[in-house]
Order: structure tokens, then C-alpha cells, then sequence
């Protein structure tokens, strides 16, 4: 058996491991002596017994064996391919303890990273935490026969999965129709090491009344297109069918444009009123229940009324927009030209005319905007899973607005950025939503007010 100079625990040797903690990625975690070790499916309380599959310098993962005896909250996974699949890392966990764990680590990052002592709400649950997922990339793979699935944790192994505990109901129809048109015409399946076969994923993305299936590529042309749409057709009711032309060696499968062979590429979700469209292909917030739930808390997190706004990594124009009744003036920014484009039109199909939307770097436009003479009462950000740039947040202290509202998807770069905010904002309220059940991820909104 292989040891690691760092590690006195052999790969492949076995131990009864006693599971305190779960660690930010979903596994649970014991110590072996003075070393973490990192056990996914295990949950605090447990004893368990693991191999271990991998040592580095003072930690190491293993392989759940058995679980000798088990915590009160453990419950048998609602899908069956828990374990092996890697979409979601806490099924076993029943959904009461998924919500706590969830809380206590915003808790835990703000006070470890952060080294902020504040207070976090509890996490506003879903009342029915299946089928959420409005956008899924589901690639292809071949056992036999073409199949489709999802790789398995930190892995290139496609798990075949025959349905999806998480993702939109209606999906699994096309996915399954996409599947045996496949077969049937005897296409190919995508190899990354030698770069041959044409199929590479199956994406699906829907709002309440539409559905957009793009079928990623590695070539120009799909041979007997007509069919696969035909039977798209006969078997459900897509709104959108087009080819993703992705040949680029590459991990990545979806590209940001869609060549359509029948209907729209765009897909349109209502909330509470407000009507938000999106390209397929782009960036949109993948639970749209939570979503309204999301968009509400921050209204009341808002001010009841204000000047100016600067809404940051605004994507298609959502937050901004939904606050655009309580201010005067809205001033949305993104990188992309195309979120900026829809964005535009969003603001223009609910007769909203004091929004206005840029594309570019968000420090420098929020510069530019200054530089004109406008100055914001509140800023919202909504960073990907990095976070704001020191730029961004040096931007904010000089504005100097009154209130922000920060969307964050990762606790800790959120902690980060508000330590860095704190010395001039006091943080009013921390509000996790449960936006990915299942899963350890989990989203906060922070409102801050000027000290």
C-alpha cells in the first residue's frame, strides 16, 4: 500500500473514524490522530468505518465502508444514484439537518473568515426541496449504447442516470427521447482524450410556460436533425430546439450561442409581476420558486424609497428591476453585452424607463458612472462564486452609498467581502435561502447601512 511522506495512514488501509463535522464541500469529517480526514456520505455523530483513498500534506479522504452506527438524521436517499452520481452531496442527510448544517456554516465561515460576530437568520427552506432545477447539462457517454448521465464526484466517470430527484420534471422525456433518436440513427459520442465522436451534451433549460433544448456538438451539422426534432415534438412540447457548436478541446460543453432549428432560444420567468426573459444558454438563477423568494427579501431588506441605484452583476437586469418602483433612477451593470441587451429589453417590456443598463468591467463602469455625476443611495451586488474584486469593493467605500445589499452564492467569499465593508457598514441582517437543495451550496443575502 502506497503512504504519503506527510501521512502515517496508508491508501487502502482501513479505520473506525468517529464523525464530528461536516465540511464545506458536504463530507463529513473525523480525525485520524491530528489529521482531518474527509468521508463523503458520513454525518456528525456517526462512527464509521473508512478506507482511505488519498493523503496530502496533513489531511485525508476516504471511502465510507459502513456506518456502525448511525445519526439520528440520517435517512435512506430519495434517489437512487446518491453516492455515486456528484450533483448532490447530502441526501442522506434529511432535510431539517440539511437546513441546519446550511445555516451553521455561514455562521462558521463569517466567524472564521469574516471574524465577524453577527447574527445569521434561519434558512428560508423550500417547501417541496425536488425538482428545481430549471437549466440542466446532462452529458453523454457509451456502455453499450449511447446513455446519458452525470459524472461522478471529481471525476471524468459518467454515471448513467435514468431520472433526476432535482431537476425539472418534464426533462427526463427529452433527455430519454434524445437518447434513442441517437441510437437509432447510430450517432457518436464525444471523446475528450482523442477528440473524435459528435455528441457531446444534452442541454435543458425551462421557465413555468417554456423549454429550450440545445443539443452541444462537436461538429457544424447533426445528421437526420429533422427527425430528432420531429420526435421532440411528438414527445413533448419544447418551445426551443436548436445545436450547440462547441469543438473546442475542451471540459466546458456549452458554449453562449444556439443555432435554433425550431422555435426560441429564450425562455421567460414572471415574478411577482415582473416579467424577466433570458437567453437559454446564459446565466438565470437555476430554482425559479426560490427565486421569488430571493427577489421578496430583498425588497424588504431595501429601503422604502431612495434616489439612485447601482445594481452590480445585474445579469439580465432581475434585481435591479424589481426594485426600480422604490427609486428614481436604476443603473444596472454586467460583463457580457448580451445580459446588458436583455436587460434592456426587460426593462423595456415592463414599462420601466428609469433603467439604464452597461456592459464592462464593474468597477470601471461604476467609475464612469460617478465620473458623471451620479451618486447612489443603495448599490447591490450579486458576484459569481469569487466574489466582488478589491476593485469593486474600493468602488462601494467611495461612493459611499447608504445602504448595500449583497447576493452571495459562496460563504466564504462573502465573509471576505464583508470584512473588508464592515469597517465603514454596519451588517444589519445575514438571510441564507436554500436555493440548491440536496446540495451544500447555499445562498445568503446581507443588508448593510452606512456606520
Amino acid at each position: 500500500m502506497n503512504k504519503s511522506p506527510h501521512s502515517p495512514f496508508p491508501i487502502g488501509s482501513r479505520h473506525s473514524l468517529s464523525i464530528h463535522d461536516i465540511g464545506h464541500s458536504g463530507d463529513g469529517v473525523g480525525r485520524l490522530g491530528a489529521i482531518p480526514v474527509f468521508v463523503p456520505g458520513a454525518l456528525p455523530g456517526e462512527t464509521v468505518e473508512v478506507e482511505i483513498t488519498a493523503t496530502t500534506r496533513g489531511l485525508a479522504r476516504g471511502r465510507l465502508i459502513r456506518v456502525t452506527q448511525s445519526a439520528q438524521n440520517r435517512v435512506t436517499p430519495p434517489c437512487g444514484h446518491a453516492g455515486t452520481c456528484g450533483g448532490c452531496q447530502l441526501q442522506h442527510l434529511d432535510y431539517p439537518g440539511q437546513i441546519q448544517w446550511k445555516r451553521n456554516r455561514v455562521v462558521d465561515t463569517l466567524s472564521r473568515i469574516g471574524q465577524l460576530d453577527v447574527t445569521v437568520d434561519p434558512v428560508i427552506p423550500m417547501a417541496d426541496p425536488r425538482h428545481y432545477r430549471n437549466k440542466v447539462i446532462v452529458p453523454f457517454g457509451f456502455s453499450d449504447t449511447i446513455v446519458t448521465g452525470f459524472f461522478a464526484t471529481g471525476s471524468h466517470h459518467l454515471v448513467p442516470i435514468s431520472d433526476c430527484l432535482i431537476q425539472d420534471s418534464r426533462f427526463q422525456t427529452i433527455i430519454d427521447a434524445t437518447v434513442e433518436f441517437a441510437n437509432r440513427v447510430q450517432l457518436t459520442v464525444y471523446d475528450e482524450v482523442s477528440h473524435r465522436g459528435l455528441l457531446r451534451a444534452v442541454m435543458l433549460r425551462a421557465s413555468d410556460t417554456e423549454l429550450v433544448v440545445g443539443l452541444v456538438i462537436n461538429g457544424t451539422s447533426l445528421p437526420h436533425h429533422h427527425q430528432w426534432v420531429e420526435t421532440l415534438r411528438h414527445e413533448a412540447t419544447p418551445t426551443g430546439i436548436g445545436l450547440i457548436i462547441n469543438q473546442d478541446r475542451t471540459n466546458v460543453p456549452v458554449t453562449d450561442s444556439i443555432r435554433m432549428l425550431y422555435g426560441s432560444p429564450v425562455v421567460t420567468h414572471t415574478f411577482n409581476g415582473l416579467s424577466l426573459s433570458a437567453p437559454a444558454t446564459g446565466f438565470f438563477q437555476v430554482n425559479s420558486i426560490q427565486t421569488r423568494v430571493l427577489l421578496d427579501t430583498i425588497n424588504q431588506m431595501s429601503p422604502t424609497h431612495y434616489s439612485t441605484l447601482f445594481d452590480l452583476y445585474c445579469g439580465v437586469g432581475g434585481i435591479g428591476l424589481s426594485l426600480a418602483h422604490k427609486c428614481q433612477q436604476v443603473f444596472g451593470n454586467e460583463w457580457t453585452s448580451e445580459s446588458v441587451n436583455y436587460a434592456r429589453q426587460n426593462a423595456i417590456t415592463n414599462g420601466i424607463h428609469h433603467a439604464q443598463f452597461e456592459a464592462g468591467d464593474a468597477a470601471l463602469v461604476m467609475t464612469a458612472w460617478r465620473n458623471r455625476g451620479y451618486r447612489p443611495d443603495i448599490v447591490v451586488v450579486d458576484p459569481p462564486r469569487k466574489g466582488c474584486s478589491p476593485e469593486v469593493i474600493e468602488c462601494i467605500r467611495r461612493a459611499a452609498p447608504k445602504t448595500i445589499i449583497y447576493v452571495s452564492c459562496d460563504p466564504g467569499t462573502l465573509a471576505r467581502d464583508l470584512r473588508l465593508l464592515s469597517t465603514a457598514y454596519h451588517i444589519d441582517r445575514i438571510q441564507p435561502i436554500d436555493m440548491f437543495p440536496h446540495t451544500a451550496h447555499i445562498e445568503t443575502v446581507v443588508a448593510l447601512t452606512q456606520r
